[in-house]
């Protein structure tokens, strides 16, 4: 970080501070998490996983009880993939926050061509508004705005519309 145009930060280790000190940074327990796992160490941060009556790829996953990861923050389990998701708008929100590009390549509206997944993203009309996005992933991002995720009817639309199984 250091010799870095435009950045405040001395080094990499005073921007890892002050990431983990900006207000609701989900970092420090992403942190307790990795390096729990790392070595071994529940008690850095409590991890587990809920054993439901269904398997996810079954049933509508917030209408039965399914399996599930979770780690405990504030005296409450989270499930893990909320926990991936808030770090991943957290994220965003630090690029966007600092107006910087999110990706190397810049092709098209949305920024890239492909997903992290390695499918194209795909364009849609949503109720008079554009969203780009991967169907596979169920990860959209409506113009100047932040990632969401569609229901599962809009979802099923998406995948129909562009001739993917869903």
């Amino acid at each position: 970080m250091a010799g870095r145009t435009g950045c405040q930060h001395e080094s990499m280790a005073a921007f890892r501070e002050a990431v983990k000190a900006m207000p609701g940074s989900p970092i420090t327990d992403a942190g307790l998490v990795a390096n729990g796992t790392k070595h071994f160490k529940q008690e850095r941060i409590k991890t587990g996983k809920h054993d439901g009556a269904f398997q996810r790829n079954m049933v509508q996953a917030n209408a039965f009880d399914v399996s599930y990861l979770w780690l405990e923050r504030d005296g409450k389990k989270q499930r893990a993939e909320d926990f991936v998701d808030e770090l991943l708008q957290f994220w965003e929100s630090f690029f966007e926050d600092h107006a910087l590009p999110q990706f190397k390549d810049g092709v098209g509206r949305s920024g890239r061509e492909r997903c992290l997944c390695g499918k194209q993203f795909v364009d849609f009309d949503n109720r008079g508004m554009t969203i780009t996005g991967c169907p596979h992933c169920n990860r959209w991002k409506p113009l100047g705005n932040r990632f969401i995720r569609l229901g599962a009817e809009d979802l099923r639309a998406v995948r129909l519309q562009h001739g993917i199984d869903p």
